[in-house]
């Protein structure tokens, strides 16, 4: 511990800045700009001193890690109400980015043990440890809102999406995700009024909508290229990751139904939900065959299926000024189904010792 030297050093900066303008009754425009911008640097020497017997050379290491993302939402949003009506709009665009940088150098030997920066390793460098390496990855999106209600008894509200990632090639980029919902606040009609000293909220929700994932690598739809021993130790560029030129967005639609009720100022709560979701073009890694060269690619596999209940109930059975208990009971239910499978016979998907089988769950483990 002495002797060795290892220090990293951290730097991180923030910047936020945003306005407001009120363009008419009811009418705001805001806009905003969010960046962060995060830095690490790592220095380490190992002297020769500490090293094995047999080798007594020294060893170098420092790194660079860069990384900064941004975002900007600019939005339009319009607010009225008359009598026992109230309604809001909204619509928007936003776009953000995320890059990474790291630069990484290597060495050993070094003709000295006193000077810890690098250009001491310059004639020794580790080349299969030392390169630089960058990241990007980009989103753009489209959206609106409109939410209606009168007397808070009777709720609607619309939402639209339209985003764009750059994980996926220009024909597959943009995917379309609408929703709606709706709620009946049923504590509020006349014919409940029987139940005023002990209900104090009772809503039933429906809703139902479209969500997308694109959580995959940044560079998935393309073909790329590694460098490395190519042949008995001859360094060369091979092929790395097939293209996928076709992969899109994963899809999944969901309906849910649910009623939420309240006691006793809120001493107990009941939460009661049955959802049904179905996603279409499940991202997963699909088993290629040996022939190829490659062992799994990333590809739209197929279609999954997720039913279930959920059901809460939380109490407060005491509560003083010094004092509060608060209770929580909850329970639910899952189904999961793999629908259909786009593989070829013989062909499975999945990750490491997980199986993909129509029919079965998802991601069970395979093996003994």
């Amino acid at each position: 511990v002495k002797y060795t030297t290892d220090r990293t050093e951290y730097y991180q900066g923030n910047l936020y800045q945003g306005f407001e303008l009120k363009l008419a009754k009811g009418l705001t425009f805001q806009t905003s700009i969010n960046a962060n911008l995060y830095l690490n640097k790592r220095q380490r020497v190992y002297p020769s001193m500490i090293t094995d017997e047999w080798q007594k050379s020294n060893s170098g290491y420092a790194a660079d890690n860069l990384n900064w993302n941004w975002l900007n939402e600019n939005v339009l949003t319009y607010k009225n109400k008359w009598g026992n009506h109230n309604f809001s709009a909204l619509v928007g665009f936003s776009e953000q980015q995320w890059r990474t940088d790291q630069t990484v150098l290597s060495g050993i030997n070094s003709s000295t043990d006193f000077i810890p920066t690098m250009n001491a390793f310059a004639a020794n460098l580790t080349l299969s440890d030392t390169g630089t390496w960058q990241s990007n990855h980009s989103m753009a999106s489209l959206f609106a809102r409109v939410t209606y209600d009168f007397k808070s008894k009777y709720l609607i509200q619309a939402t639209f999406r339209r985003d764009g990632s750059s994980r996926f090639s220009k024909e597959n980029r943009w995917g379309n995700f609408p929703s709606v919902s709706a709620a009946w606040r049923l504590s509020d009609e006349n014919f409940m009024n029987f139940s005023r000293r002990a209900l104090d909220d009772a809503k039933i929700r429906i809703s139902w909508g479209i969500t997308g994932n694109e959580q995959i690598g940044n560079y998935d739809y393309l073909y790329s290229y590694a460098t490395g021993d190519i042949y008995d130790g001859v360094g060369g560029v091979y092929p790395a990751r097939l293209a996928v030129d076709n992969l899109r967005w994963e899809e999944t639609r969901q309906v849910d139904v649910g009623l939420d009720l309240s006691f006793f100022n809120s001493r107990l709560t009941i939460t009661a939900d049955y959802y049904d979701k179905y996603t279409d073009g499940l991202l997963a890694n699909r088993e290629l065959p040996k022939e190829s060269g490659f062992s799994t690619m990333r590809t739209n596999v197929g279609e999954v299926s997720n039913r279930g209940f959920e059901f809460s109930v939380t109490g407060v059975p005491v509560t003083t000024r010094h004092f509060n208990w608060t209770s929580t009971f909850n329970i639910d239910t899952n189904v999961t189904r793999i629908e259909k499978l786009n593989i070829a016979e013989g062909q499975s998907a999945g990750t490491g010792v997980t199986r993909m089988v129509v029919g079965d769950k998802l991601n069970n483990i395979w093996g003994y």
